[in-house]
């Protein structure tokens, strides 16, 4: 499969973004995703309900993109939250079952390691619009081998009519490689446009991110 989606577009997902500043820049790029953690204060990436809530009313005011909230084993309640929120969809981390899924006034991207993804992911749920293939550990950063994907696992994501979301390790340098090799529908990076050392995202990784990305439209 080397190759044979490099001339479709293929849609940007930024993660952990954490305040308006920062989706501004992705509104300048016309990046089509923009995803905020949740309730998992675990994450340097976490961000406060109040704050999302202002980050999702500057998305519906000012731009077109698609907001995604990011939760870990999310309960009913918090996925109500994030609907009353406003966001568009939420991506699921850790444990939730279908029934759940179903419940969900949103479309769920679920999020699995690249190592072991369960026939869950193909199976009919109308609500389970992507799966995003991950590396062991989310929000890592850490790169994994993307020719170690089984093709059968992607096109069996396709037949059952879910988008392909990448993650795990993307930046700019690496980022056509894994297209290349995937050919996902949407590349989904955070840590390849952080800041060194720091808190937040980098304006010029995020630039630089894009434009790699772009070069395949």
């Amino acid at each position: 499969m080397h190759g044979k989606n490099v001339m479709k577009k293929t849609k940007i997902k930024i993660c952990g973004i954490t305040s308006t500043e920062e989706l501004k820049w992705l509104m300048e790029e016309k990046v089509e995703y923009a995803g905020v953690v949740l309730f998992y204060k675990g994450s340097k990436r976490y961000c406060a309900s109040e704050q999302a809530e202002c980050i999702v009313k500057m998305a519906k005011e000012q731009g077109e993109i698609i907001m995604v909230a990011v939760c870990v084993s999310p309960t009913l309640e918090e996925m109500k939250l994030v609907c009353d929120m406003g966001f568009d969809m939420i991506q699921i981390h850790g444990e939730i079952n279908t029934q759940t899924i179903s419940q969900s006034k949103i479309p769920v991207i679920r999020a699995y390691s690249h190592e072991h993804i369960p026939e869950e992911a193909y199976a009919k749920e109308p609500n389970l619009s992507a799966i995003l293939i991950d590396s062991v550990r989310p929000g890592s950063g850490e790169a994994y081998g993307w020719n170690q994907l089984e093709q059968k696992d992607i096109q069996k994501i396709r037949s059952s009519g879910r988008k392909v979301f990448l993650a795990g390790g993307l930046q700019y340098d690496n980022v056509s490689l894994a297209i290349q090799i995937v050919g996902p529908d949407v590349v989904d990076c955070s840590s390849g446009v952080e800041r060194d050392g720091l808190k937040g995202k980098d304006r010029e990784k995020i630039r630089n991110f894009v434009r790699e990305v772009r070069r395949y439209e």
